[in-house]
């Protein structure tokens, strides 16, 4: 039978405060505030990166036009913009040296257990969560970069829950010979969603504003896989990571 780990009926003893529940509360609140901060500090050094070039250019194109002309007035004017692109230079420099970290090595990984945890975690932080449903499957276990994934599985699902309103969420593992597919069908309180996305076929993401979404995308980039999104004739929406699963 399937699993259910998120907004289950309490029992009366769930009800008693226990010193244990407290803390074991406490414990997955925090931990689900690191991996929003791990997911922002990464998306803040890409988009830090993203603004270093074209500056740059703009800098060195100013450094030739001034180069160029004879006019004061125009000379002044450059210089002043010079300035104050050469000042945001420096702090997306000073920002990039402070967020970027070094990468995370590859781990033997339990992905049915860490998907079973991450669900834990979504309930402290989401106390009206909708139902999650983790379907039964074997133990898989693959080497992969253990908090990326973290924050990958918890990403979808936050924005699963804030973005699409779903009242459900159904969780599959599908393993291939080398690849393993995590399955996220979820029913919808507003409607039918329109979502279309395949990271491998379109260039879509990059337009896209939801940073949960940029975030799973970039680990299954990383990881050699792909991010697929799409609506069902029964107006579902379906969510798929696809990964590279090297067996541990």
């Amino acid at each position: 039978m399937a699993k259910y780990l998120a907004n289950d009926k309490p029992s009366e003893a769930d009800h008693k405060p226990t010193s244990c529940a407290n803390s074991t509360t406490t414990a997955l609140a925090a931990l689900a505030s690191e991996i929003r901060a791990a997911a922002l500090r990464s998306f803040a050094a890409r988009l830090a990166h993203r603004f270093r070039n074209p500056l740059a250019a703009i800098h060195a194109a100013c450094t030739n036009l001034r180069e160029e002309t004879a006019d004061p007035e125009h000379i002044g004017r450059l210089d002043l913009v010079l300035e104050e692109v050469a000042n945001m230079l420096t702090l997306i420099s000073t920002e990039i040296q402070a967020v970027v970290e070094p990468g995370e090595r590859p781990s033997k990984v339990s992905v049915t257990d860490e998907i079973s945890s991450i669900v834990d975690i979504i309930r402290a932080a989401f106390p009206n969560a909708p139902m999650i449903c983790v379907q039964p499957h074997t133990e898989v276990t693959c080497i992969l970069p253990r908090t990326a994934f973290h924050v990958a599985i918890y990403g979808l699902l936050e924005y699963l829950i804030s973005e699409l309103s779903a009242t459900s969420i159904s969780i599959e593992l599908q393993l291939g010979k080398d690849r393993l597919q995590v399955h996220f069908t979820v029913a919808m309180s507003e409607g039918r969603s329109n979502a279309t996305l395949d990271t491998v076929t379109s260039n879509r993401l990059a337009s896209v504003d939801q940073l949960h979404l940029q975030i799973a995308e970039r680990f299954a980039r990383d990881v050699h896989g792909r991010l697929k999104q799409w609506t069902l004739e029964n107006g579902t929406q379906k969510t798929v990571l696809e990964i590279l699963c090297i067996r541990g």
